[in-house]
């Protein structure tokens, strides 16, 4: 898992890197890694310089050439390379290749402007390699069967059909070629297209500028211009070619001279250190003019010259000609880096080349010794730090020349030990095996019982007399009981309302202080969850389902909510395991709005009116929540049942949790946002509130185990225009008289739990197959592209390799059959589809794309399938099937499904894995298309080859 890596040369020359993960298990490496750079004969190069991204590392030599190392990844990284062969038609002769002098070149570029033949493409450099021949492109939207397409005569503004017409006079056809970039893991040399481009120094930084991965990359060159590198991005490490940037003028008519040049890792910026220790910034830096403007000079302490710097998120660092390090906050826009403070603050001394993190952690390497140290301490709070500590080096040279943190992700609060303490050593313990230990679970019944009797002498002790007014109505024997205030559905009452809530061996038991009593046996507990509410609350579902069967419990703290919860759910378990069920064990998986997931044993059985065993519904089985916060879930054959977080982090579930287990420790991850510009509460709405409404506030202290993951809040989105404060909002500017942005600043909380981390790219969605025989595990990043994960089973549901599925379109959704068919739907609105029943399909077998004239596709928000037939839903809420038949199409549209009034106060799922029974509860109106109109239409062979890809 790549949590970032802390990149130095030594002092020989030679590229070294630690992985920066704060823990790192026994079979991790956690010392420095050397990766030598070599020339044409095997010789070692002498490096100088390098500066490093998330996903390549790029290094010059003492002769000024670029070299660039890609880091690993699971995605294969193409480009493809296109041109049109062009004919006209003649009488007689018919199409030929030789067209008129005034007519485009044979092969051409799209606009004919430029010849291009097969020979005139070559790979970019050592580290690509061709991966396939010239082949056509196919799509029938453009393209005949032959993949011509027909126009009148060339032009620029011809217009081009796909069939040949009378009026037909010229024709193109498109080519294409992919090549592929091998050289992962290893370093390799640019391509050098001028001589000019020798540089001196280098660095990369605005990591977060877009999509794409993309970068931006700075050099200078021997004498004295500055550089930057253009197309650089993720599926083009080395990118297109160098962009002068104008140089500073100078007083006599000139340009200054430069010595070195820094950019963030956070910010789109570029900084220039002049031989005679002045420092400039660029300013007017954006996506559309990423060279910017022009130049400003930056304020530095007693003016005097300094020799070196370093800028991160909120702090820049210098070191002065004397040696003493200086620092102070600043902001950093399209108008330049401004300071937040007026003085600088010093910050120790005898240090030199510094860098620093995109979380503002700094490290610089010493002058005397030449070891490389870390600051510790920086935060928000003290963002000066404390003190400079030493990093160890276990093995070889410990003389740094150069060092660039730009990619490390950790913060104050987390600097690995394995840095700083010669005497770490990961950890070989096995942490399963103590928490099943006979004496672990007797300290925790001990506690248990103490933290009980405690707090039933606290609550004795403050609401003892209130509750004996009028709750104890019999001498039954109460295992927990809370003042709460409670909502009880068909009561006529709508307002949370004083009472108190109680639990026995039997029954649970609330009692509103107006007199109502509502009791109910244990055994009809189906459910609970969470609720957004003023005050920390639950809901209870009652088995039958029905609309009067619903508690909301509100209680005073949230201590209280998560214990109620915890002792609610051992008797859901209880029950569970008690009552028959059937053989298979099946369960699904939801998630909650807040993201919680739930898991339902949809194994229980329940007796008829004939007393006959039959499988309960969904609503009515039992439901547990299930520790995490995710987006996305997805449960497939063996338990194996996949999840995606907010972030993009891929997690699977332990083969040893069971939901009629014992619990496990809490894991969530979430974003916090606040609106609006005033303070206090005007009417019903708080100046700074979450998504419910609940009060926040910027400056709000974390709970345990709780982290900031952002340095401070950032603002999300512009300002949003209303009538009033609690109406609608999306006005128009002049007719408002409020407005709202958006903040947000994430935070995680990381802890043991029953998920495992996949190492993945951030994704968006996941689906397991249904198929006991293989178990394949999809997954859509959030680039559209789509992997998929080898070796899934029971035993180990984290699976073991990944492979590259290639498509010509970035797939926004997808689903699998329980045949293996998998249907995807890409960004562009086109429908495809294949067959995978075993791993060689997946090199095998390509897309084939759906052609659906009847449906608008892009109105469809999700879409699942059984053996044969494709539901879409789409954003009014009507349901369309698609039948697959050999090579033709049906679709037919169903009417609106009919839910329960009850369901949709059940617990609000916004997404339901349920694995082999994934149909069991489809109506059975949607089953037969009967009533439905049906139309025909036609599925064909997809754009472009398969060109699937294993990566280790």
């Amino acid at each position: 898992m790549n949590h970032g890596y802390l990149w130095a040369v030594t002092k020989a020359g030679t590229p070294q890197r630690i992985n920066s993960k704060e823990k790192p298990e026994a079979n991790e490496i956690y010392d420095w890694e050397d990766f030598p750079v070599h020339g044409v004969g095997g010789e070692p190069v002498h490096i100088i310089k390098l500066a490093s991204t998330p996903e390549v590392v790029f290094a010059i030599d003492r002769g000024g050439h670029v070299y660039v190392f890609s880091t690993q990844t699971h995605l294969a990284i193409r480009q493809t390379v296109t041109t049109y062969s062009n004919q006209r038609w003649y009488p007689v002769i018919g199409w030929c290749s030789h067209t008129l002098p005034t007519d485009r070149p044979t092969f051409s570029n799209h606009d004919g402007t430029q010849r291009l033949t097969f020979e005139s493409f070559s790979l970019r450099s050592d580290g690509w390699r061709w991966e396939e021949p010239w082949l056509v492109a196919q799509d029938s939207r453009r393209f005949d069967k032959e993949g011509w397409e027909y126009g009148l005569n060339f032009g620029r503004s011809i217009d081009w059909t796909s069939s040949q017409k009378s009026t037909s006079f010229v024709r193109r056809r498109l080519f294409k070629r992919t090549m592929r970039f091998v050289a992962i893991e290893h370093w390799i040399q640019m391509a050098m297209t001028n001589s000019e481009h020798k540089f001196l120094d280098l660095c990369a930084g605005n990591f977060a500028s877009g999509s794409e991965g993309a970068f931006d990359l700075f050099a200078l060159s021997e004498f004295g211009r500055i550089y930057r590198r253009e197309g650089v991005c993720r599926n083009n490490p080395e990118g297109s070619k160098w962009g002068q940037i104008e140089g500073i003028s100078s007083n006599d008519g000139g340009f200054e001279d430069i010595s070195a040049l820094g950019t963030s890792a956070a910010h789109r910026c570029l900084l220039v250190l002049t031989w005679d220790g002045r420092l400039y910034a660029r300013w007017g830096m954006t996506p559309e003019r990423p060279h910017g403007r022009g130049w400003m000079p930056i304020n530095l302490p007693g003016s005097q010259p300094i020799t070196g710097f370093a800028l991160g998120y909120t702090s820049l660092w210098i070191v002065s000609v004397e040696a003493k390090i200086f620092t102070s906050n600043v902001s950093v826009d399209h108008k330049g880096i401004h300071l937040t403070q007026t003085n600088f603050r010093e910050a120790g001394e005898a240090m030199c080349r510094m860098s620093c993190s995109r979380n503002d952690q700094v490290f610089a390497i010493a002058n005397g010794t030449e070891v490389l140290h870390v600051r510790t301490g920086v935060c928000p709070e003290e963002p000066y730090g404390k003190i400079w500590t030493p990093m160890v080096h276990r093995n070889g040279e410990n003389r740094m020349l150069q060092v660039d943190a730009s990619t490390v992700s950790f913060t104050h609060r987390r600097i690995p030990k394995a840095w700083i303490d010669e005497n770490f050593a990961p950890s070989t313990l096995d942490l399963s095996q103590i928490r099943d230990a006979q004496w672990r679970v007797k300290i925790i019944s001990e506690l248990r019982e103490m933290n009980d009797r405690c707090w039933g002498v606290f609550q004795e002790s403050i609401d003892g007399p209130e509750i004996e007014n009028f709750a104890r109505t019999d001498d039954q024997k109460w295992r927990l009981e809370t003042r709460v205030a409670a909502i009880i559905a068909n009561t006529g009452l709508l307002n949370w309302s004083e009472g108190v809530f109680q639990l026995s061996d039997t029954e649970i038991h609330v009692t509103l202080k107006r007199g109502t009593v509502y009791r109910r046996p244990l055994e009809d507990l189906c459910a609970i969850y969470p609720i957004s509410s003023s005050k920390p609350a639950i809901c209870v579902s009652m088995r039958p389902l029905s609309s009067s069967s619903l508690i909301r419990i509100g209680f005073s703290t949230d201590d209280e909510r998560v214990q109620w919860i915890h002792e609610l759910e051992k008797e859901i378990r209880r029950c569970a395991v008690l009552l028959p069920r059937d053989r298979r064990s099946q369960w699904a998986f939801s998630i909650l709005d807040d993201g919680t997931p739930r898991c339902h044993v949809i194994s229980q059985m329940r007796a008829d009116k004939n007393n006959t065993q039959i499988p309960v519904s969904l609503d009515s089985a039992p439901t547990l929540l299930v520790p995490g916060h995710f987006i996305d879930i997805s449960a497939g054959s063996e338990r194996v049942v996949w999840a995606i977080t907010s972030a993009g982090h891929v997690y699977a579930l332990e083969s040893r949790y069971d939901p009629l287990d014992e619990e496990v420790e809490h894991q969530k991850y979430a974003f916090f946002r606040g609106f609006l510009p005033f303070d206090g509460c005007s009417g019903n709405v708080y100046a700074w509130c979450d998504l419910f409404g609940k009060q926040k506030d910027k400056t709000m202290r974390l709970p345990r185990g709780w982290t900031w993951s952002d340095l401070e809040w950032k603002l999300k989105s512009d300002w949003e225009f209303g009538v009033r404060l609690d109406g609608e909002w999306g006005v128009a500017e002049k007719k408002a008289s409020a407005r709202r942005r958006v903040w947000q600043r994430e935070r995680v909380f990381e802890t043991s739990g029953p998920w495992i981390r996949v190492d993945c790219p951030p994704a968006e969605s996941v689906h397991v197959s249904r198929n006991n025989d293989m178990i394949l595990t999809w997954v859509i990043t959030k680039s559209g592209d789509v992997l998929v994960r080898l070796g899934c089973c029971r035993a180990g549901p984290q699976g073991q390799d990944w492979f590259h599925v290639s498509s010509e379109w970035p797939i926004r959704l997808l689903c699998i059959s329980s045949g293996n068919r998998v249907w995807a739907l890409t960004k562009c609105n086109r429908l495809l589809v294949r067959e995978c029943a075993n791993a060689v399909d997946i090199y095998k077998i390509d897309w084939r794309e759906v052609i659906v004239e009847e449906v608008t596709l892009s109105e469809i928000i999700e879409i699942t399938a059984c053996s044969r037939v494709l539901w879409m839903l789409r954003n009014d809420g009507r349901m369309l099937g698609v039948w697959l038949f050999s090579r033709k199409v049906r679709v037919f549209t169903l009417p609106n499904p009919e839910r329960d009034p009850a369901s949709s106060d059940y617990g609000r799922s916004r997404r339901e894995s349920l694995g082999n029974r994934a149909t069991r509860d489809l109506p059975q109106k949607w089953n037969n298309p009967g009533n439905s109109t049906l139309s025909t239409s036609r599925i064909r062979d997809s754009v472009g080859e398969n060109r699937n890809e294993r990566h280790f």
